[in-house]
């Protein structure tokens, strides 16, 4: 089996004291198509900036591409 081109691993973010992601895990393989859907205030964004690596994980693994 291959590895997934995108992999995220028990992934936490937080601002302060407050927790924008708590325990998210994704993984795709190459080719795959993902939307990111959730409420306002879900996390969606700090999880796009951190697979881009404009936020750094507070605890978790992301890999892109390997």
């Amino acid at each position: 089996m291959t590895a997934p081109a995108v992999l995220v691993e028990d992934l936490h973010v937080a601002y302060g004291k407050t927790w924008a992601l708590d325990g998210v895990d994704v993984a795709a393989a190459a080719g795959t198509t993902l939307g990111v859907l959730g409420h306002n205030g879900a996390g969606k964004t700090t999880l796009i900036r951190t697979l881009t690596t404009l936020v750094r994980p507070t605890i978790g693994r992301v890999e892109v591409e390997g």
